[in-house]
């Protein structure tokens, strides 16, 4: 996270974990993240935002001396997961095609998103946290409104795979796309006319 102080992750048994990451490490020491499963697996609220398939589930808030991460488990394999810039919130990205926005604070789901229908392979907020995108498995990305929920555009090129991608880091209004042919592309999300190409010389 920007704060240096939670980690997320996602794993092949259907969970995604939010830890808390005390501040002791030393010269080359590295804190280790493992779940305290007699913590972890407590009592659960369930999370069931409009029509979700499947069971989701969020562990309740854990005080500061709980080992065990804030675990959302579904039925669905969550691929990725990325925290917004002010830390509150996290999006997943599952086999199911679904991205969804989750509030850390409160462990509810705010916007579950579909574009393709496709596993999703990557998801990320931008700089600013109104925007997220997902990879998926057509190898194009759709960008959302992180309020709204609305589809912004989707990104892809005929006879191109999209392999990455990234929001600029300074501009909340700009994306990278690695294509299969070897080029780049910078995407101006305000105009679709502003679209920069580096092209392999492969």
């Amino acid at each position: 996270s920007n704060d240096d102080n939670r980690v997320v992750t996602t794993s092949k048994d259907f969970t995604a974990r939010v830890w808390n990451v005390p501040n002791k490490a030393v010269g080359s020491e590295m804190e280790v993240l493992e779940e305290n499963l007699s913590s972890s697996k407590g009592d659960l609220n369930e999370a069931s935002p409009g029509n979700l398939e499947g069971s989701i589930r969020i562990s309740q808030e854990q005080d500061e001396n709980t080992k065990g991460p804030k675990i959302i488990e579904s039925s669905f394999v969550f691929n990725d997961a990325a925290f917004n810039p002010n830390t509150d919130k996290i999006i997943t990205g599952s086999n199911d095609g679904f991205a969804i926005i989750w509030d850390i604070i409160t462990q509810k789901p705010l916007q579950r998103l579909q574009g393709q229908k496709e596993p999703i392979y990557k998801v990320a907020f931008n700089s600013d946290g109104s925007l997220v995108m997902a990879l998926n498995a057509r190898f194009s990305v759709d960008v959302w409104d992180a309020v709204s929920g609305d589809l912004k555009m989707t990104l892809k090129e005929d006879g191109r795979q999209i392999l990455d991608v990234e929001f600029s880091p300074i501009n909340s209004k700009k994306i990278a796309a690695a294509f299969s042919d070897g080029s780049i592309r910078i995407y101006d999300l305000g105009d679709k006319n502003k679209t920069k190409i580096f092209a392999s010389e492969i």
